[in-house]
């Protein structure tokens, strides 16, 4: 479907219609927004635990250090 046949559809909506179809997309944007936000911290607490695990004093690893 295409924007323009959706904008037409959501002109054909009754008012109380329209209402509940922007109540149920303003909570499907926060939900979204809550999501990517969570996922955003999970990242940053992944990527601070991994450089607390691994400290200057570690050895480096070349390829040929790492089995199959």
């Amino acid at each position: 479907m295409s924007a323009i046949e959706i904008e037409d559809q959501i002109k054909k909506l009754a008012p109380h219609e329209l209402q509940q179809l922007t109540d149920w997309f303003v909570q499907f944007a926060f939900r979204r927004q809550e999501e990517a936000r969570e996922s955003e911290e999970w990242a940053d607490l992944a990527i601070k635990n991994f450089a607390m695990a691994y400290g200057n004093d570690e050895p480096e690893y070349s390829l040929a250090d790492i089995k199959k």
